[in-house]
């Protein structure tokens, strides 16, 4: 039997060593647990949430509403584009009706 300085022998040095080890791991599986349960419960809610502003929550079916919101957003962004535009447009037309003539535009 091997006896250290410290009167442990090599076993008992690898058995405290190997309890060590576990201890670590159990603390670790501990906060790994704390952290899953806190990251299912902001899932459910997320999901919660989602049913009731979208009606489901399933990942599909939320990103064809996505797809159809941003194919609306952009057709209502060139409607709107395309109407002040026409308005630009407008103001110039009325603007050159209105504008002072140039004096010396007016004698050639």
């Amino acid at each position: 039997m091997n006896k250290n300085v410290s009167g442990k022998t090599e076993e008992q040095q690898a058995i405290e060593a190997l309890q060590a080890r576990f201890d670590e791991l159990s603390h670790e599986r501990t906060r790994i647990e704390a952290r899953q349960e806190a990251a299912q419960k902001q899932l459910d809610e997320l999901q919660e949430q989602s049913r009731q502003q979208f009606g489901t929550d399933d990942v599909a079916e939320l990103e064809k509403k996505l797809a159809s919101m941003q194919k609306e957003n952009e057709e209502k962004r060139a409607r709107y584009e395309a109407s002040l535009d026409g308005i630009e447009g407008k103001l110039k037309e009325i603007e050159n009706q209105f504008a002072p003539v140039d004096p010396e535009e007016a004698d050639d």
